[in-house]
């Protein structure tokens, strides 16, 4: 559950290039411009309350990471949906290491699940 809220903090605060500067995505998240961030808004939230989810699951540490990984990609295609909603032309780099928490241990979330389908239950 702490990786969980982790997760979903660094990439609240992940930092996206506009034209008026630097936003978090928690900003981006509450827009009120529906047209432009509605589908990552609501792929957002939903990556929010999946990973939320599958880290909350009553079933063993296994299973939960290897679930985690449903949760962590959703919130990297709406982090992918806010840069490209938010016509930034910054490079890759750039997004990248205003994002790096997130990259980070969204990575860490994706060996520890791939680890997990090694494993088997005995």
């Amino acid at each position: 559950m702490k990786t969980a809220l982790l997760l979903i903090a660094c990439w609240l605060l992940a930092l996206i290039p506009q034209e008026q500067g630097l936003n978090p995505l928690i900003s981006l998240l509450f827009n009120p411009d529906r047209e432009i961030y509605g589908t990552a808004q609501l792929t957002g939230f939903g990556g929010i309350l999946l990973t939320l989810y599958l880290a909350n699951l009553g079933v063993e540490v296994v299973l939960r990471r290897r679930f985690q990984i449903a949760g962590m990609l959703t919130l990297l295609v709406a982090w992918i949906d806010f840069i490209n909603a938010s016509g930034s032309e910054a490079h890759w780099l750039l997004l990248l290491a205003l994002s790096l928490p997130f990259q980070v241990l969204g990575l860490l979330v994706l060996v520890r699940g791939i680890q997990a389908f090694g494993r088997q239950k005995g």
